[in-house]
């Protein structure tokens, strides 16, 4: 096995920003509009809702999408990191910590472990209305503590960078929290199949969704201008 001793001379992966942004985005749209279009269909014939094509399904290719989104958040943050070390003025505590975040969510997302977490605490807690989904609590506690721990750290970063940053995760948050808890009432009143309740979690993932691409497109436009072996354009 041929090992390469001075890394200057691997070829570098390159990126094109833009072509990103437009795959990323696309298959976004496309996966909410199938979503939204199969239940319109299937609740036009009183049909079953296909699970493969339902965004708010455990076991669809929405949820899976979203895993990959927050793996590849992890992939750009983890290279930012590496290129912040080779520059000691930017500071790559951030980097790192949001990438292990967002691992830990692409486990959450992919098992679904803040719905079982919510179960448990419905047993312990009185809900019902706006907090019928109970986890929506610790998920903005959550949010908060880390925003508050990488505060100092994003005033750091250049404004289009941070700006970039936290409109992706503003909007993720509207849609896993906001819509959520819009959808809550009408999920205890038993109406989960109703056309308003799919429409907000047609609403609600596909901001998810949108709210990472916009994430991971700001990092990859941080990064062009501090190319090394993955070169972005």
């Amino acid at each position: 096995m041929a090992v390469v001793e001075d890394l200057s001379s691997v070829d570098p992966i390159v990126l094109n920003v833009r072509r990103c942004a437009w795959f990323l985005f696309g298959t976004t749209a496309s996966i909410g509009i199938a979503s939204y279009a199969m239940h319109l269909v299937t609740m036009a014939a009183d049909t079953d809702s296909i699970a493969t094509l339902d965004v708010g399904d455990e076991v669809s290719i929405g949820t899976w999408f979203e895993t990959l989104l927050f793996i590849a958040a992890a992939g750009v943050l983890f290279f930012a990191g590496r290129q912040g070390e080779r520059r000691p003025r930017q500071g790559v505590f951030g980097w790192y910590s949001l990438a292990i975040i967002m691992i830990l969510l692409s486990i959450d997302e992919s098992a679904s472990l803040h719905e079982r977490f919510g179960d448990v605490l419905e047993d312990v807690v009185e809900t019902g209305g706006f907090l019928h989904y109970i986890w929506v609590v610790p998920g903005t506690i959550f949010v908060i503590a880390v925003l508050a721990g990488h505060f100092g750290w994003l005033r750091a970063l250049p404004p289009s960078t941070r700006n970039g940053m936290v409109l992706g995760g503003a909007v993720f948050v509207i849609g896993a929290v906001g819509l959520e808890i819009l959808a809550a009432p009408l999920a205890e009143a038993g109406e989960d199949e109703s056309l308003t309740v799919v429409s907000l979690i047609a609403v609600e993932e596909f901001l998810e969704m949108a709210g990472l691409s916009i994430f991971i497109v700001a990092v990859l436009t941080h990064l062009r201008g501090h190319q090394d072996k993955i070169a972005v354009i």
